[in-house]
């Protein structure tokens, strides 16, 4: 298996993510996961403490949200075996770590290429934060009909997938939609996917540290970003759910 990870450092509040990090890294580790990691500028001292762990970290070469996808994915892709199963996660959720067996053994059984992982709560979330996942995740039932956690990151995919996400790129910024609207493609070709609810709770410390008006702004660029792509994807595909 691999855990890709793709790491930023930019303002002071994600001290806190960092440690996180190193967490998701040490608990990665602890159960056997490969790990490709693509880092998009953090200081040298925080690249020293995750290259001491044993992790091998690949600098970013392009800037930009969806380069840091695309690169990291190509590694991954690069590095797996034939038929290995490749885990996207992203880097703060150190406590989802240990709950993937069930849903990698699920991928490998059914012949995946691709599941998406739902949360069973997001009572741990900061209240913004949840509200922008709902919403994102509405937006996408009513366009598509899938219920789904849409704009949730995590997800385990097969190298065949990755194509879907390294040939993305759509004039719809290249952010957020970078890491979701590939996955639309794949549902659209009839790739065999699924979803898998996970019993996830987020770090204590990164809700205390992300909650607030401070964050707020965040999250309504994201979910305007997000729902606005999804829903020009959608239609570039031709899924919209026929209303009744």
């Amino acid at each position: 298996m691999a855990i890709m990870v793709y790491t930023t450092f930019a303002t002071p509040w994600e001290r806190v993510r960092v440690k996180c990090i190193l967490r998701t890294l040490k608990e990665a580790i602890k159960y056997g996961y490969d790990v490709v990691l693509v880092d998009g500028g953090s200081p040298p001292e925080f690249i020293e403490e995750m290259e001491a762990l044993g992790i091998r970290v690949h600098r970013q070469r392009t800037p930009g949200m969806g380069n840091g996808c695309r690169e990291t994915l190509r590694l991954a892709q690069e590095i797996a075996n034939d038929g290995q199963t490749i885990v996207w996660i992203e880097p703060e959720k150190y406590p989802l770590v240990s709950k993937l067996g069930p849903a990698v053994r699920k991928f490998e059984d059914e012949r995946l290429d691709l599941l998406l992982l739902k949360r069973t709560s997001l009572d741990s979330y900061p209240p913004e934060q949840a509200m922008a996942y709902q919403m994102i995740a509405l937006a996408t039932k009513y366009l598509t009909g899938i219920d789904s956690d849409f704009g949730w990151g995590p997800m385990i995919l097969s190298k065949r997938a990755i194509n879907y996400f390294l040939a993305y790129k759509r004039d719809y910024g290249d952010l957020w939609d970078s890491i979701h609207c590939p996955k639309l493609a794949i549902i659209n070709d009839s790739l065999p996917w699924g979803i898998m609810p996970v019993d996830y709770a987020h770090p204590p410390e990164q809700t205390a540290a992300e909650t607030g008006i401070e964050l707020l702004p965040k999250r309504i660029r994201q979910m305007d970003q997000l729902v606005g792509a999804i829903t020009g994807e959608v239609d570039r595909l031709h899924m919209r759910k026929e209303s009744i």
